[in-house]
């Protein structure tokens, strides 16, 4: 599924269980790679919310068709806990397909900011869901100058910039963009202003009624649309994108279950991240 959103291009494709992958083309980026499709495949930086077979399961082909191709050796960003599986994992592909992969796995913390590109930034927020899970968010940081100074002539801007440096700037951190990861909705952190604010929300929604209840959510560490309803108000985002939905549900069933239980004056910001069809088991 294409969408531009907020003028932010997204592809992605979501089934709960089978695979999930969130790319953003223009940032270089996909969050998991358990779907690997044209536009996952040409982004260089993978950043895994966890690692569970749904959410790893295209790293074989993305691994071996890059470099078939002769792209550059892509980059990893993941949980301090997970670095050492996952190195030992592309080692077995490695071994598996008769010569190592080039690449390189950055950790992340929710104190550590890493580069994706020009002015933007990956940070992770801590979900409960399984050992090392994490969100993301894609932040852009921009320098500006001191709203003290913003009324001073350019030439002067440039003297003071002289005498004092980096003390008349400031950064300005916007998040474009959260990604929840598998988590349940207790532990989507919107009390983190970053979080709170983004201009879009991507939210898993793995049940969302019928035979699975907010406890079958739980015990799974999942989400639940009943769960998920309550935070709807409490986030700014323009578009809230739900996904990871499961194969227990129609397409039908889920624009059915949104239609009759989101809100009216919420219902213009939700965006159903559709399963398609050749993604089903």
């Amino acid at each position: 599924m294409d969408l531009k959103l907020e003028n932010i291009a997204i592809s992605a494709r979501s089934v709960g269980g089978i695979g999930t992958t969130i790319s953003f083309p223009e940032f270089d980026l996909s969050i998991d790679m358990g779907i690997c499709f044209p536009k996952s495949l040409r982004t260089s930086t993978v950043a895994f919310t966890h690692t569970h077979a749904d959410h790893i399961a295209g790293l074989p082909t993305y691994l071996g068709v890059r470099r078939l191709f002769g792209m550059n050796p892509p980059r990893f960003i993941c949980a301090k806990e997970k670095k050492e599986a996952l190195e030992a994992l592309i080692a077995i592909l490695g071994e598996l397909q008769g010569r190592p992969f080039e690449h390189e796995i950055v950790e992340i913390s929710e104190e550590t900011d890493v580069p994706i590109a020009q002015s933007l930034y990956l940070r992770s927020v801590k979900v409960n869901h399984a050992n090392g899970s994490v969100g993301y968010l894609i932040l852009r940081k921009t320098r500006r100058l001191r709203e003290e100074f913003s009324h001073r002539a350019k030439q002067e801007v440039i003297r003071l910039k002289e005498t004092k440096g980096d003390e008349i700037f400031y950064t300005r951190v916007e998040p474009l963009a959260f990604v929840s990861g598998d988590a349940t909705a207790d532990s989507i952190p919107v009390e983190n202003e970053l979080v709170r604010n983004a201009r879009i929300a991507f939210l898993e929604c793995t049940f969302l009624g019928g035979a699975r209840s907010s406890e079958d959510a739980q015990k799974g560490n999942h989400s639940h649309l009943d769960e998920l309803l309550d935070l709807f108000p409490r986030l700014s985002a323009k578009k809230i994108v739900l996904y990871h939905f499961s194969q227990i549900y129609s397409n039908d069933e889920i624009l059915r279950f949104i239609a009759e239980k989101v809100p009216f004056d919420q219902k213009d910001r939700i965006i159903p991240l559709l399963p398609q069809d050749e993604d089903r088991l």
